[in-house]
């Protein structure tokens, strides 16, 4: 009897080992299989695949618009009297392009395409993530937030993807610098221009942070406002820019008669003399 039970006993343990050893297996086996069948993902591959949506972002803008839209310095911008440091963080190029949106809806094709005019290349647009002044070697601490100049037949715009003012508000601004250059290239005056300011006035070219009475918010007559902050009377290039940024951002200044004045002096012009930009 004693021995049927060890024999018996012999049988179970065998038939546990055999059980325990062939659900490892099994299980191994479908371990191997869901393994084989994740795809991994390396650190490679989400950045190749960010930088495709950055350039089809860029591709849409230059072939939609025909400007161009560059993230290296490739006009030694080390060399002009600012400290620039250009974008290079995948993420925030990719959401400042996103942001550009807002300003191209503005527009459209034809009228970029103005700026290929007088042998010149277009518009071309550098995504900065800081922008300082230098005055002899040193870091001004004024901020600035976008450039315009001309360079190698460019007309270059500079935006501080940083700043506290909106990406698409800066390129506003700065796009009427540009506009400004094409006149000037084509002979074209704001002849009246200085008839929309107040008698006696005459620009300061700097930037004073005195409390003006002509300044937007700093009188309650409203039909004494002709100036949308001191930045605009600094200069008269600067004044039509601080203008046209707004009225691009949808502002008709009609509750400010001179102000309103002014505007609509520039919209008759650009409406004018180029009829593929339209403001309302």
């Amino acid at each position: 009897m004693e021995s049927k039970v060890y024999l018996v006993s012999y049988f179970i343990i065998i038939f546990i080992t055999i059980a325990c050893y062939s659900f490892f297996i099994g299980f191994n086996q479908v371990e191997n299989n869901v393994n084989n069948n994740i795809t991994t993902i390396t650190y490679e591959d989400v950045y190749s695949e960010e930088v495709k949506l950055i350039d089809d972002q860029i591709n849409y803008y230059e072939s939609n618009y025909n400007v161009n839209i560059s993230l290296i310095d490739d006009i030694k911008l080390s060399e002009t009297t600012y400290d620039i440091d250009l974008l290079y963080n995948n993420y925030e190029i990719s959401n400042a392009l996103d942001s550009l949106g807002d300003y191209f809806k503005v527009f459209n094709k034809d009228f970029f395409n103005i700026f290929y005019g007088n042998n010149m290349n277009g518009i071309k647009i550098y995504l900065a993530d800081d922008i300082n002044k230098l005055e002899n070697n040193y870091i001004d601490n004024s901020k600035v937030v976008g450039l315009f100049f001309k360079y190698d037949n460019y007309y270059i715009i500079i935006i501080d993807t940083n700043s506290d003012e909106p990406i698409a508000k800066i390129a506003f601004h700065e796009t009427m610098h540009a506009i400004d250059e094409y006149f000037n290239m084509n002979n074209i005056t704001f002849s009246n221009w200085n008839n929309y300011n107040p008698a006696y006035f005459t620009y300061t070219n700097i930037i004073l942070n005195d409390n003006y009475a002509d300044v937007l918010g700093n009188n309650k007559n409203r039909d004494n406002i002709y100036f949308i902050d001191n930045y605009a009377r600094s200069s008269e290039d600067e004044d039509r820019a601080r203008t046209f940024e707004f009225l691009c951002l949808g502002e008709d200044f009609k509750y400010y008669s001179n102000l309103y004045a002014k505007a609509s002096y520039l919209k008759r012009m650009l409406n004018y003399y180029i009829p593929e930009l339209t403001i309302n």
